[in-house]
């Protein structure tokens, strides 16, 4: 399955994300991290819930998922939207399975 948003191709089958028929290189984190924003769009996901989907039955320091949003938004680019605690990444854009 795939899922668009902007210019993007999120390929769930193969785990990558696509921009303008080139591969985004993300680490597997950024990659499950912004699979499971955009699966759950338009909702709002708090740091609790981002941190056990993430690293399940592990403690790890606010300064992982921090540091782990401010990766994706990098990779990102003009996709990403200005620093928020409610919304990290464009929840907003529509998503098309094709």
């Amino acid at each position: 399955m795939r899922l668009s948003f902007g210019d993007c191709t999120l390929d769930l089958s193969e785990r990558r994300l696509w921009r303008g028929g080139e591969v985004v290189p993300l680490e597997p984190k950024m990659y499950q991290l912004l699979e499971i924003l955009i699966k759950r769009r338009p909702a709002v996901i708090s740091n609790e819930e981002l941190d056990e989907l993430l690293w399940p039955h592990v403690y790890v320091a606010r300064t992982s998922l921090t540091r782990l949003v401010s990766a994706l938004r990098a990779a990102l680019g003009d996709l990403a939207i200005p620093k928020s605690s409610a919304r990290p990444i464009r929840p907003d854009m529509p998503s098309a399975p094709r």
